[in-house]
Formats: C-alpha cells, structure tokens, sequence
C-alpha cells in the first residue's frame, strides 16, 4: 500500500509540474494611430505667352489670334469646394492713349486630356474687372486637365491705328 501510495503521490507532483507546463500562455496588444495630411493644390502652367492680332480688313469680324495658349492645370480640392480658373486682364488693350476694350478679346478652350472643369468650346470674353473671366470651375474637379486656348479679337473700323498691348493673369483656385 506504501508503494502504491507514494506512487501515487509521485503521479500527483509529476500532474502538476505537466500542469505548470500547460499554463496558458501570455499575450500583449498595442495599437498604431495613423494619420494623413492631405491639402489642396493648384498648379498651373501656362505656354505662349505671346498671342498677336495681325492688322486686318474691319470687314472681318473677327481676328484669329496667332498662336495658341496650352495649358495644364492639377487641382486637387476639399469635399464639395469648387475649383476655378479665372483670366483677368491688367489693362484693356491700350496703344498710347488709344483704348481697345479687352472684353473684345475672346479665348477659347479645347481639351486634350480631362473633360468636366473648363468651359470648354464656348468662346470667353475677358474682362479687366474682378474676379475677371471663368474659364474653369467645378465641384470634385479633382484631377489634371490639359488643352489649349485659341484667340479672337473683335474687329471694328474704328479702332485707332497702333500696337495694342494687354497682358492677362490667370488664378487657379482649389479651396
């Protein structure tokens, strides 16, 4: 009984160091907070910073601008904001104290890549007063456009013989 009893015994030390063994084993959690900063942008590059009127007959309405203005714009905007582009001419065209108004001077947009921000097709006048012409505007208009603008010039017989200079600024905007 003595051999049975300490064999026992030997059993029961022998469960508990197996049991100690079988202890569940022991686990610890963390956790990383990411955080991304994404703002606005609004790039713009312009081409052909000369566009010319050449002298022609009044009997022509219109004057085609020689050269054209390509154009890229990236913009990148908030939720809901509205991006735009906007032209607006320092001076009308002037030569000495001869005057030409600028809202005689139309562009027109032609896209290359990206639809849905110009106003594309529809020939814009521009304009010397603030915020001066829309030529892109959009909601979402997220993405990178690209495409050229054309010239025209309303032709009349009573403009002043001259050199006519104006110089247009454009703003793209992406709130």
């Amino acid at each position: 009984m003595k051999s049975k009893t300490a064999l026992l015994a030997i059993l029961a030390i022998t469960m508990t160091l197996m049991g100690a063994g079988l202890a569940e084993a022991a686990t610890a959690t963390g956790s990383v907070n990411l955080t991304a900063e994404v703002t606005s942008i609004a790039e713009l590059t312009l081409g052909a910073s000369v566009i010319d009127f050449p002298a022609t007959n009044p009997s022509t309405a219109s004057i085609p601008g020689v050269g054209t203005t390509s154009v890229s714009a990236n913009v990148r905007t908030g939720s809901g904001s509205t991006a735009t582009l906007t032209a607006l001419a320092a001076t009308d065209l002037k030569s000495g104290s001869d005057i030409i108004s600028i809202s005689n001077v139309t562009s027109t947009y032609t896209p290359t890549t990206g639809t849905g921000f110009f106003i594309a097709g529809t020939p814009i006048a521009m304009s010397t007063t603030s915020p001066g012409a829309t030529l892109a505007t959009g909601t979402a208009a997220s993405g990178s456009y690209t495409g050229t603008f054309t010239w025209a010039m309303a032709n009349s017989w009573s403009y002043a013989n001259g050199n006519y200079t104006a110089t247009i600024n454009y703003l793209l905007t992406a709130p």
